[in-house]
C-alpha cells in the first residue's frame, strides 16, 4: 500500500517533469536546427 504510493507520487512527479522539459527540449532542437540548417 504504502510502497504503491511512493510509486504514484513518483510517477506524477516525472510525468510533470517531462511535461516541464518537453517544450524546452523542442525549442532548443528548433534553434540548434536554425543555427546548423
Amino acid at each position: 500500500m504504502f510502497s504503491s504510493f511512493i510509486f504514484r507520487v513518483l510517477w506524477s512527479l516525472a510525468t510533470t517533469t517531462s511535461v516541464a522539459v518537453n517544450p524546452t527540449t523542442y525549442g532548443l532542437r528548433a534553434l540548434l536546427g536554425d543555427v546548423y540548417s
